[in-house]
């Protein structure tokens, strides 16, 4: 009985909306009810949204699969570019030593009234230590130290023709033939580079066989080429100039001549300025180079000549500008001077010529202030 009394009172409060204890009513939930066609929605745009997500996740995994292969291939291609460098370059140091600082040469080959000439080529401003003080340069004579079957081989090179420092800045060699059946040379070609152009060089920066990938982008106003070189530190390129430049399908573009570290634009000799060397080496009577601003001649020098200072000069003469040339010559400066001057009336130049002195001891120095000469031309 007493059970039975039990279990009625247990259902009786089960049927109760009243809780047992005492205080608030708990809030009850909300439910959210969602339609049919709704529910459907939400489903199929989850589905899409993955989908899409899968799709964009294959695509980048194939994207990169492609730039991986692309890099290996850019990188077998290099390498082979490079080996092609490799193959092409010397070292060259003072006569006197064979240990030190050492400068990068190229060999080059030419076909010269229907036999092959072959020369090497390097930056004039490693014959007179310009700008470098430390003392050590090439001078007129000195040793080239190629490598055949990874046998070096030391070899007297001789500066045959040149132009200075400050305008083309390249120098042209010659070895013994007797050693010419070593040498691996580049072609010299004629083709058109347009610009912009991917470049390729190698040579002896710090006397390590360094490895440069840059674009040549321009030219300035007296036919250099110019390129944007990756950022480096004073000294970490010292001894690259006079290493070849290649393009991306493997012809010569020029010769590497120098560097700014402030704005890490890179100088180059274009081919042009290789063949006007050789062109006044075979020459009694060399073609002058011409200089002109809006194309209109201003001056004409001979191979070893440079232009030390430039003037813009007014009816009565007066310096209106100048610019005393330091550094890689350009007329980029004088054109826009003159913008600034319409009173100008004539531009002096101050040309030098480069010519070799014995000193003492019998050794050949480049010379730089032997027979300066003033031309003024009406501007242009």
């Amino acid at each position: 009985m007493k059970r039975l009394f039990l279990l009625f009172v247990a259902g009786v409060l089960l049927t109760q909306s009243t809780p047992l204890y005492a205080g608030k009513k708990p809030t009850p939930k909300k439910r959210v009810r969602l339609s049919t066609s709704r529910l459907t929605r939400l489903l199929s745009a989850g589905i899409q949204t993955h989908e899409a997500l899968a799709r964009r996740i294959s695509e980048l995994e194939q994207k990169n699969a492609q730039l991986a292969a692309q890099n290996q291939l850019e990188r077998a291609y290099q390498s082979q570019l490079f080996d092609r460098a490799r193959r092409a370059v010397f070292r060259a140091f003072p006569y006197e030593s064979s240990s030190g600082h050492a400068f990068t040469g190229t060999i080059i080959k030419h076909n010269y009234k229907g036999h092959e000439e072959i020369f090497g080529v390097v930056a004039t401003h490693a014959l007179q230590g310009v700008p470098y003080s430390a003392g050590l340069f090439l001078n007129k004579e000195f040793q080239a130290v190629y490598v055949h079957g990874n046998v070096p081989h030391i070899i007297p090179a001789k500066v045959v023709q040149f132009s200075p420092f400050s305008m083309r800045d390249l120098a042209l060699v010659k070895f013994d033939p007797e050693f010419e059946i070593l040498f691996d040379p580049i072609p010299l070609e004629d083709f058109t580079l347009k610009l912009p152009a991917q470049g390729y060089s190698q040579g002896y920066a710090c006397n390590i066989l360094s490895k440069q990938t840059f674009p040549i982008v321009g030219m300035t106003s007296v036919g250099t080429l110019t390129s944007r070189l990756p950022a480096a530190e004073l000294g970490q390129r010292s001894g690259l100039c006079g290493a070849p430049v290649f393009t991306k399908d493997f012809r010569l573009a020029g010769i590497h001549i120098g560097s700014s570290y402030t704005t890490n634009t890179g100088y180059i000799a274009p081919l042009s300025t290789i063949k006007s060397l050789i062109q006044a080496y075979h020459a009694a009577d060399p073609q002058p180079i011409l200089l002109s601003i809006g194309g209109r001649e201003i001056g004409r020098l001979a191979v070893n000549e440079f232009v030390s200072r430039i003037e813009i000069l007014d009816a009565s003469y007066r310096t209106l500008w100048k610019e005393d040339t330091k550094a890689k010559f350009s007329l980029g400066a004088a054109e826009e001077e003159l913008t600034r001057h319409p009173q100008a009336a004539y531009i002096r130049l101050t040309i030098g010529k480069s010519v070799w002195e014995q000193d003492a001891q019998g050794s050949y120095i480049l010379d730089d202030n032997s027979h300066p000469r003033l031309l003024i031309t009406p501007v242009p």
